[in-house]
């Protein structure tokens, strides 16, 4: 009998932090949206320069748009990229900002997570931009 309550009481602990761990890893995937209406601008810098510094070029409107669109109609990726080539920072009109790390066509938001955006060009586009 005493056996048969220890037993029910760990599957009980076992499956109480299964439940857990699966709502933190739901959680870890969802994303976070860009709202286009509180945009401000965006910056965009090598991700990592071995050289002297290099300072961030700014956006155009239309250009920071397009990634803020890429990333609110992206899908959820699993696998990160190994090396990213720019750093986007995209500031609001209440003086926050969010910034993200971009290579080809994979986006991570502060190491939360990364994004397959449709766009495997869009790095290099937000770079040779004027």
């Amino acid at each position: 009998m005493i056996n048969m309550l220890k037993l029910i009481i760990s599957l009980l602990i076992l499956l109480t932090t299964t439940s857990l761990f699966s709502q933190t890893v739901k959680g870890e995937i969802s994303k976070i949206k860009i709202d286009p209406a509180l945009y401000d601008y965006a910056e965009i810098s090598p991700y990592k320069t071995l050289k002297k510094s290099i300072r961030p070029k700014r956006l155009s409107k239309n250009m920071g748009l397009e990634f803020v669109k890429n990333w609110n109609s992206s899908n959820v990726k699993a696998k990160c990229a190994e090396k990213y080539q720019y750093k986007i920072s995209i500031y609001f009109v209440d003086y926050t900002r969010r910034t993200f790390n971009i290579s080809n066509s994979t986006v991570n938001e502060e190491g939360n997570m990364c994004i397959a955006i449709s766009d495997a060009g869009l790095a290099n586009k937000l770079w040779k931009s004027k």
